[in-house]
């Protein structure tokens, strides 16, 4: 990694810190959707604990929620503004990339800390495997900030960004889902080993879009 590519991608990241402490549209939406969510949980359990399968299910809800909110307008945003033209001209499409999929990953993992322990409060659960329930949250914020991401890059320039960044991100988020509700489904304590399995496998989906999603958005960005 040259000097030269890890400025720019810090300039990019720094840029849209900034975009959203003056414009607010990306943590304020996620967090309000997170919160109302798990706040809408809380009042249907009754204060009634839920089985653990249940539980990880039900975070998992309000976790995505706060992510597929946001997320993919960090790409989206650009070309609806106006200024994609001139953020091309300024930078490369990869530190563009890893700039804006850093922040989403900031961004996700913010709101996932502030989420799961009020999830708790409202729901009445409790992770019996903390170290499981912080390595399932990182690596599914991850997991969620890399396949989002990848999804609003591929899509941001066509002209029905937002509703197609919708359709793809179904199908890419299902294994995301899938393991994180493994994951966090072992941390509040139901039976099994599989859980370092799935945050493995977490990790795993997040490497790849690591990987894949460069090339992708240069060829769309260009």
């Amino acid at each position: 990694m040259s000097f030269g590519w890890a400025a720019e991608t810090g300039a990019v990241f720094r840029k849209e810190v900034l975009g959203e402490l003056r414009g607010r549209h990306g943590l304020f939406t996620s967090l309000l959707f997170s919160v109302m969510t798990v706040a809408a949980l809380g009042m249907a359990s009754a204060r009634t604990a839920p089985e653990p399968t249940l539980a990880a299910g039900m975070l998992w809800i309000a976790l995505l929620f706060a992510a597929i909110t946001g997320l993919a307008r960090t790409f989206i945003l650009e070309e609806e503004q106006g200024t994609g033209d001139l953020l091309r001209l300024w930078a490369k499409p990869g530190p563009v990339f890893w700039g804006k999929l850093l922040y989403n990953f900031v961004l996700v993992l913010f709101v996932a800390v502030l989420v799961v322990p009020l999830f708790s409060l409202f729901v009445g659960i409790r992770p019996v495997n903390l170290p499981l329930a912080l390595a399932g949250v990182v690596t599914g914020s991850a997991g969620l900030a890399a396949a989002i991401s990848v999804c609003g890059a591929f899509v941001s320039r066509s002209s029905s960004r937002g509703a197609l960044a919708g359709v793809i991100s179904i199908p890419v988020l299902l294994p995301v889902i899938f393991l994180g509700v493994g994951a966090m489904r072992i941390a509040f304590g139901d039976a099994g080993t599989s859980g370092w399995i799935s945050v493995a496998g977490l990790a795993g989906i997040a490497m790849a879009f690591f990987a894949l999603g460069p090339y992708l958005f240069a060829a769309v960005w260009n």
